[in-house]
């Protein structure tokens, strides 16, 4: 899923969104399955997310996915601090219009009910966790990553929207990782670039927390 948006719940399940209307279509036709849920929201430029077995989930991880869909919508770039998220069933999903109406790449009707999350924030949290023995960044809910996070990271980071553009916040996140040793500074610009291409679109202000400050608010 890395050439999508990725993240992972609290309770460890995948969560995968479009990039654009090109990977919003590929996603929703190719990796799309019956006990997902679907998450969107009304705003322009929304992403779709796909919760993996997200019918098996809790609300903390619907609550995760539906922090991944609202920060990556357009509402981060036009600074707006919070939208109303959506999340439905795989079968209330179609290509299909009613008649004489047409549907853009990337877009899709929602049949049936629709269950809102009002007020979800824009915010970001950035850790590091341990994939096939490498560490990766990751970036998701606060909860998302003080539960993923290698145990020994004592700094947890949070981005919310601010005047910092999206390679300056990449920057400063790599290097702070490294002189923490967390990275090993030879991969500083693979890093980087990871990260700039994860980011959502738009700028940012950048909170440096302890874990353990974090863990009790």
């Amino acid at each position: 899923f890395e050439k999508y948006i990725w993240s992972l719940s609290t309770n460890g399940f995948v969560i995968v969104a479009g990039k654009d209307a090109t990977t919003n279509e590929v996603l929703i036709k190719k990796y799309m399955d019956k006990e997902d849920l679907v998450f969107h929201s009304e705003i322009h430029g929304s992403p779709f997310t796909l919760l993996k077995n997200g019918q098996k989930a809790n609300h903390i991880d619907i609550f995760d996915a539906a922090i991944i869909t609202a920060s990556y919508s357009k509402a981060w770039k036009l600074g707006i601090s919070s939208v109303p998220v959506y999340f439905v069933k795989p079968e209330q999903i179609s290509k299909k219009t009613p008649s004489g109406q047409y549907i853009k790449k990337g877009s899709f009707m929602i049949y049936g009910k629709k269950n809102f999350l009002k007020g979800i924030p824009l915010e970001l949290f950035v850790g590091l966790t341990s994939i096939d023995g490498y560490n990766k960044i990751l970036i998701g809910s606060k909860k998302t990553v003080l539960k993923h996070s290698l145990k020994d990271m004592r700094e947890i980071i949070r981005l919310t929207q601010g005047n910092k553009s999206k390679s300056e916040i990449a920057s400063k996140i790599v290097v702070l990782l490294i002189k923490k040793g967390y990275l090993d500074e030879k991969y500083k610009d693979d890093y980087k670039d990871d990260l700039i291409n994860r980011l959502p679109n738009g700028k940012f202000y950048m909170e440096v927390f302890n874990r353990e400050t974090l863990e009790k608010t």
